[in-house]
């Protein structure tokens, strides 16, 4: 399904769940948005705009900013960490 609405995309929001407990849904579901976009969103084609919530938990509760970046180039959101930040 998100495959077809995306088709003609020109950019994305992605909202990243920032607790600890939800690391492997975000980086399956960022494999999977890589998997239909690809290149396009590895080069920039698709413009992409990065958002952390729940970053009002306690620390111990939630990844840090600089984990998100880490997982974006990961899973090639992003090229490499200075981009992701």
């Amino acid at each position: 399904m998100r495959k077809v609405i995306a088709e003609g995309l020109q950019g994305l929001i992605i909202v990243i769940d920032s607790t600890k407990a939800q690391w492997n849904d975000n980086k399956q579901a960022l494999l999977e948005l890589f998997e239909f976009f690809g290149d396009d969103l590895y080069n920039g084609d698709i413009a992409v705009q990065i958002m952390l919530n729940k970053m009002d938990l306690p620390n111990s509760d939630r990844i840090s900013s600089y984990d998100a970046a880490k997982l974006l180039v990961e899973t090639k959101i992003k090229k490499n960490f200075n981009e992701a930040q």
